[in-house]
């Protein structure tokens, strides 16, 4: 095991966790740039551009999942072989991405017609099409960055991860007024995009310099081995359908929201994005117990995976509500900040989330601990590689609780005050089921074990 994981499990996590944390609200500023610089280009981009958030969101599940199935491969890896071995699911984790980045380009320019446009949206079918475009150039270096991330993970390394994602961070603030406002090239969305691909490309360069060996990646680049693909694909699958549920999900709500119409996409888009901001960092505990659980679990210390999810499950949950709290006063200082001609953004905003976030703050503390929660438990699944059961417990979340809910709330004609309610309702029925099937599938065998 990695020295660093003889430590104490509590320590472990507050060291690995922190730094990802940090990384993680420099990529949700970095997110919100975009939205920020699409704003000052028209309102109808920042409408186009949050049209376009679920499809692109669905590339980088891709990403996540071939990064989540590294980790958890590689650190088993890393337990019984050492370095090299992760090496060895590394390389062959870069021949998937590249298999995978094809078939997205592909299937991108496949499905962009009018079949796949809301008809609130044809009119913006042009620059849809062209924006999206552009972002291909993005999907493979955005995937390089994960798979070293993965690196980062399995050895410990997480100072990387946030300093890369503060470089992209400064690139992008330099990069994206650059390319697409008037003080600029001017390119409007497009520039947005061009500036995406060339942010993240130097990312991967930053990531790499920092973190891999090159003799190593020199000897075992050109080594094509089926079985290690086939090892790597077999764990990274599962969890890119499980992260493909999210984009899935955002997706349909999407399309209920645009039924209303296309200012209230950007605005409920805008106002996630900001809520994210202060919620998304304690996604990074998740990212931190798959390489803890993994390690402990091969190891054999059922003891040690217990104790993480009880830290995890209890105080990353109160810390959860917490944030909850700071993200209203947060948003409550957005709104009363007035930049001109943002005034828009405000008056959307307002109108479409944070004013049911201020009003019902009991019910987004209620979905958000339990969505946490809920992630918590699918990724010990796979962390232990039984990905089954972690791919159900994400489908209850997603896709088999909230999706019938969400249908009956659009055809009744109801408000975005009862999509709201209807997401509670979801996530509180998803977590019974979870928790059941926790409970019975991997705390007592490790409780079993541990005896």
């Amino acid at each position: 095991m990695n020295m660093m994981f003889s430590d104490s499990p509590k320590n472990i996590l507050l060291r690995l966790s922190i730094p990802i944390s940090l990384g993680f609200v420099m990529l949700m500023l970095i997110d919100l740039a975009d939205a920020f610089v699409a704003v000052r280009i028209s309102e109808e981009a920042l409408a186009i551009q949050a049209y376009c958030y679920p499809l692109l969101y669905f590339m980088l599940a891709l990403g996540l999942g071939i990064n989540q199935g590294l980790t958890i491969v590689g650190s088993e890896s890393y337990v019984e072989k050492g370095i090299q071995a992760v090496y060895e699911n590394f390389v062959h984790s870069i021949y998937l991405a590249l298999i995978v980045a094809t078939i997205l380009a592909m299937g991108v320019f496949a499905i962009i017609h009018y079949q796949w446009i809301d008809g609130n949206f044809m009119m913006y079918l042009s620059e849809l099409s062209s924006y999206l475009r552009y972002m291909l150039f993005a999907i493979f270096p955005t995937f390089l960055v994960l798979l070293i991330c993965s690196i980062c993970q399995i050895t410990g390394r997480t100072l990387v991860i946030r300093d890369t994602l503060c470089v992209m961070l400064c690139m992008t603030i330099i990069c994206h007024p650059f390319f697409s406002l008037p003080l600029g090239l001017n390119l409007g969305l497009n520039g947005i995009a061009i500036s995406k691909s060339i942010v993240v490309s130097i990312g991967a360069l930053y990531a790499s310099y920092r973190t891999v060996d090159l003799s190593l990646l020199r000897q075992l680049l050109f080594k094509f081995d089926g079985s290690c693909l086939r090892w790597v694909f077999s764990q990274a699958f599962p969890a890119s359908i499980i992260q493909l549920l999210v984009p899935t999900y955002l997706i349909f709500v999407t399309k209920v929201i645009a039924n209303q119409n296309a200012m209230a996409v950007a605005g409920f888009n805008l106002g996630y994005r900001i809520i994210m901001l202060i919620i998304i960092p304690m996604l990074a505990v998740l990212i931190a117990i798959i390489a803890m659980i993994s390690q402990y679990y091969f190891s054999k210390r059922p003891d040690l995976v217990k104790e993480v999810v009880r830290i995890t499950l209890g105080r990353g949950s109160l810390i959860i509500l917490l944030g909850v709290l700071c993200c209203v006063g947060v948003s409550t200082l957005v709104l009363n900040f007035k930049l001109g001609d943002m005034m828009y953004v405000e008056d959307v905003a307002n109108q479409y989330t944070f004013k049911i976030v201020k009003q019902y703050l009991y019910l987004t503390i209620f979905i958000t601990v339990f969505e946490y929660m809920i992630s918590v438990m699918v990724v010990c699944f796979q962390a232990i590689q039984r990905s089954t059961l972690g791919m159900f417990i994400a489908s209850t979340k997603s896709i088999l609780i909230p999706i019938p809910i969400l249908w009956f709330i659009n055809k009744l004609g109801l408000s975005i005050v009862f999509i709201w309610f209807g997401i509670a309702l979801s996530f509180f029925l998803a977590f019974l089921v979870s928790a059941t099937v926790f409970y019975f599938q991997f705390w007592l065998p490790n409780t079993q074990s541990n005896t």
